[in-house]
């Protein structure tokens, strides 16, 4: 689509906030929703987007795609894992 990776990320966001939204209000109508739980999750989402997005100004989008690249294969060989143990 013509899009910098930093460019696809930062419009990746913006989808999840409203996939996140849409998910609180079906939590919310049932009455289901843990809130001390729900705004630890928020405070940790917006310090590692505040670092992330520092990260990618300051070192550039190849550290960032570095990164995600291995925060990637270490959640597949946990996968792994966690599959060949039966969990």
């Amino acid at each position: 689509m013509g899009y910098s990776s930093v460019q696809a990320w930062a419009k990746a966001k913006i989808a999840n906030l409203a996939t996140n939204l849409g998910a609180l209000a079906i939590f919310v109508s049932q009455g289901s929703p843990l809130y001390g739980l729900g705004l630890a999750m928020a405070m940790c989402h917006m310090l590692g987007g505040h670092l992330g997005a520092a990260a990618a100004i300051t070192r550039g989008s190849r550290f960032v795609r570095l990164v995600f690249l291995v925060v990637v294969a270490v959640l597949v060989v946990r996968l792994a894992v966690d599959v060949l143990r039966g969990i």
